[in-house]
């Protein structure tokens, strides 16, 4: 019996070479497929599949959606710089491998038929992704003690790869608790920003694997976050526009209501001055959101906006 050749996004299809006979171009499957649609249901406008896209998607394939969306950006913007286009991927293809291919296009891209193992690097590295990450942990360099130094030891403190379910979710916050207080006894005010930062982040990236159904979990993290506000950056000579960047960021990113009803305290705390700041700073996230279609993102900034 014969075996099928199934080809996968990431497979190579074939190289293109470009008017520098030292630059190359290594086609996948994913980048045929965005091709074969752009130039044949699209009319060469990979705007327009983007665009088609966002409009056409179901919630369940959000993340699906971003995913290609990105590489397709991302493939626009590398063809670009080598002097190629779309179409080039094309050229020389033969009719039957282009309707055989077609259809595996409008099943993936379209249709979203594929699984997480099967994506693009490039589909990983969408804005949510990118900027959520910059929200957690892209500008710790301002302070005195980078809090990745606490990172680590907080990380220790949950079960790799496991779910609490709602009892044990109590003894981790004993388990957390116990840390912080330890910690905050001989603490300078450089470590403790570096500590209450770190956890901040640190719940974050572990809240999915919590049934915080008592609420201890989110309680403890409030008790921190106001802690966090409480300290002054000012005493550190941290710069106001700098550390006003981090904390904004974060809470704009923070949707699962941890600092909701905490965070309007950090903007009492501002004089005159420092509002204009933090306002040029949500208006340009404001913006920059919006751009990027991360709506929800977008309507946080300008929700803090109003407290201004």
């Amino acid at each position: 019996m014969a075996t099928r050749n199934i080809k996968y996004g990431n497979d190579l299809f074939k190289t293109l070479e470009t008017s520098n006979p030292d630059v190359f171009f290594d086609v996948t499957y994913w980048d045929l497929w965005i091709a074969i649609l752009v130039n044949n249901r699209f009319n060469n406008k990979w705007e327009d599949l983007i665009t088609y896209l966002r409009k056409n998607h179901s919630h369940y394939h959000d993340d699906d959606c971003e995913g290609i969306i990105a590489h397709i950006e991302h493939l626009h913007n590398k063809l670009s710089h080598k002097g190629l286009t779309f179409a080039d991927i094309l050229i020389d293809i033969d009719n039957d491998l282009m309707k055989k291919q077609e259809k595996k296009a409008k099943s993936k891209i379209i249709k979203f038929s594929f699984r997480d193992g099967e994506k693009s690097d490039w589909m990983y590295q969408t804005p949510r992704n990118i900027f959520y990450k910059e929200a957690l942990y892209g500008h710790w360099d301002i302070f005195p003690i980078n809090p990745k130094q606490e990172v680590e030891a907080l990380q220790k403190k949950f079960k790799t790869k496991s779910f609490y379910t709602e009892d044990q979710s109590f003894a981790l916050e004993d388990k957390l608790t116990s840390y912080i207080e330890k910690k905050e006894k001989k603490a300078s005010l450089a470590e403790l920003f570096a500590l209450y930062r770190a956890f901040l982040s640190v719940i974050l990236e572990n809240i999915n694997n919590i049934d915080d159904s008592y609420g201890v979990i989110g309680d403890l993290t409030g008790d921190v976050f106001k802690g966090y506000l409480e300290l002054d950056w000012r005493e550190l000579s941290i710069d106001t526009s700098e550390y006003l960047n981090d904390i904004i960021k974060y809470i704009i990113w923070e949707d699962y209501g941890l600092t909701y009803e905490i965070y309007p305290i950090l903007f009492t705390k501002l004089t005159k001055a420092e509002i204009k700041i933090a306002k040029s700073i949500l208006q340009s996230e404001q913006k920059k959101l919006a751009k990027y279609h991360l709506d929800y993102q977008a309507k946080e900034a300008s929700s803090m906006l109003k407290l201004l």
